[in-house]
């Protein structure tokens, strides 16, 4: 289960560099990792890596950062969508390799 495999986390990194627990939260019943919007923000525009590093192995994803200064369209959730999506990739991803499915 992902369930298991999310209790062994052992860091988060963010293009190799170790996120602080305090920057993101781990929401085990749901095998999701948010990372926390004011710790987003201070990383600049372009393409990012974050990886769930665990006791046996690690999970890397790329993601796109843009500049939302310039247009202020009042959608405070965007980044908590987006990296909702994304730890729900994660999860499906640390899944696929823990059931050892072949072919993806």
């Amino acid at each position: 289960m992902v369930d298991e495999k999310f209790n062994d986390i052992l860091r988060v990194e963010m293009d190799g560099i170790l996120i602080e627990e305090s920057h993101y939260d781990v929401k085990l019943e749901e095998n999701i990792i948010i990372v926390k919007a004011d710790f987003l923000k201070t990383f600049c525009e372009g393409t990012h890596e974050l990886t769930i590093v665990y006791k046996d192995g690690k999970v890397s994803a790329s993601f796109q950062m843009d500049s939302s200064e310039d247009v202020d369209t009042g959608d405070s959730s965007r980044v908590w969508v987006w990296m909702t999506i994304f730890a729900m990739a994660l999860a499906s991803i640390v899944f696929i390799k823990k059931k050892g499915i072949k072919g993806i």
